[in-house]
């Protein structure tokens, strides 16, 4: 239960960074939709959790 939670805050954390990283490139480029700037901070936080999993599991 506790290794979800660590999981669940990677996620919740790689999103926040993922948003800070990519908004001043979602204000700079006009995007054609709200879906290529959105799937910008959503892409940070999952490969941040695949990456800490391959951690989890080789440490």
């Amino acid at each position: 239960m506790l290794f979800i939670g660590r999981i669940i805050a990677a996620i919740v954390l790689g999103w926040f960074l993922g948003v800070a990283v990519a908004w001043p490139f979602m204000m700079m480029h006009d995007s054609p939709g709200p879906l290529p700037a959105l799937t910008i901070p959503f892409a940070v936080p999952l490969v941040y959790a695949l990456s800490f999993l391959v951690v989890k599991r080789g440490g």
